[in-house]
């Protein structure tokens, strides 16, 4: 991930918010904000600069208070509402960027999962796959703001100079786009896909029906992930479309707030090693979590970890190579602009 310096200028590591910053939320009391930039140290490079749509930046930080003098105690962990609530704060406090229709939305992230691998079947028939992590990689898109135009994808893995692996993103033009390099000329109907959708609630109790909508075995949760964890999970997924839309995100987070079993855990990391605060959730052996900045509550990004080894598995397949403590899914986002040239970063 790019920025591995964050936590260390920052301030405070991931205790309990300081006192009044917590008043403020609690209170509804307004705070001054006053602009700056996300700093993201880019691929090993130097921390730079990342400008949004005439230079504002994404992510403003929340000033740093000082934390109360030292009474010998130790610092209560914060609750995860009082964490949700924080961030949608942060999120709000900088100006929206705005893109034009033949604009970009940029995007640069670190991602990492598992591999795969097919071991047949056992003696009792049941299927058996091996998995193995899948080294991180460092990747940058370009998506069409009104989903009509070309845009492009590219990766590599994270902190290397290898070269890019480019995958174009066609638009849609006319109802219809060319998904293939190989067959030319050939095109299939579809439907203009925005980068930033634009029919995502933001009204966080709209948010909430949203995100528990039934819909068994979409977007990747299948029907027997109980209702409250697969609500947790798609959050990380509106998150990721919505990342210059702050209402949207801040609809999440208070959504979120109201989801039963949340927890806190401090001392997290993401998958660049950028220390955060977590909310969390666990539940059929698999603790998902959202990682917020432990001094200004920025969203990083989340992580999918095992609890339990058998996690995975289920009546007819046996999955093995997992232990406590293996991560099966992490991201770290760590910039979103608005991009004039597919392939130029902003």
């Amino acid at each position: 991930m790019l920025l591995r310096e964050l936590g260390e200028d920052r301030g405070p590591g991931a205790g309990a918010p300081p006192a009044d910053l917590r008043r403020r939320v609690l209170t509804g009391a307004p705070r001054r904000h006053r602009p700056a930039v996300w700093r993201l140290a880019g691929l090993g490079a130097a921390a730079v600069a990342v400008a949004l749509a005439g230079s504002q930046a994404l992510n403003t930080p929340a000033p740093v208070v000082p934390d109360p003098p030292s009474t010998g105690a130790v610092a209560a962990k914060p609750e995860a509402a009082v964490v949700l609530r924080l961030a949608a704060q942060h999120v709000t406090a900088a100006p929206a960027p705005t893109g034009r229709a033949d604009q970009f939305v940029f995007v640069a992230y670190v991602q990492a999962g598992i591999r795969i691998h097919n071991q047949g079947r056992d003696d009792a028939g049941h299927r058996v796959v091996r998995v193995t992590p899948a080294p991180p990689r460092s990747v940058e898109e370009w998506r069409s703001v009104d989903g009509k135009h070309d845009g492009v994808s590219r990766s590599r893995e994270y902190s290397s100079s290898q070269e890019w692996v480019r995958v174009p993103v066609p638009g849609c033009r006319n109802g219809r786009w060319a998904p293939t390099l190989d067959r030319p000329g050939h095109t299939e109907s579809c439907t203009p896909q925005p980068a930033s959708r634009p029919d995502l609630p933001t009204d966080p109790a709209a948010m909430r029906r949203y995100l528990y909508r039934a819909e068994a075995g979409s977007e990747g949760f299948g029907g027997n992930v109980p209702a409250d964890q697969r609500a947790f999970r798609r959050a990380t997924e509106v998150l990721r479309v919505s990342l210059l839309r702050p209402q949207v995100q801040a609809a999440v987070f208070e959504a979120v707030s109201t989801v039963p079993g949340t927890t806190v855990r401090t001392g997290a990391r993401d998958v660049t090693g950028r220390p955060g605060v977590a909310v969390t959730r666990v539940a059929e052996g698999i603790r998902d979590e959202l990682l917020f900045d432990p001094s200004s509550y920025a969203y990083l990004g989340a992580n999918s970890t095992v609890v339990t080894a058998t996690a995975l598995s289920s009546a007819d397949l046996r999955v093995t190579g997992l232990r406590p403590g293996d991560a099966i899914a992490r991201e770290a986002i760590l910039s979103a602009a608005v991009a004039d040239t597919a392939g130029r970063r902003p």
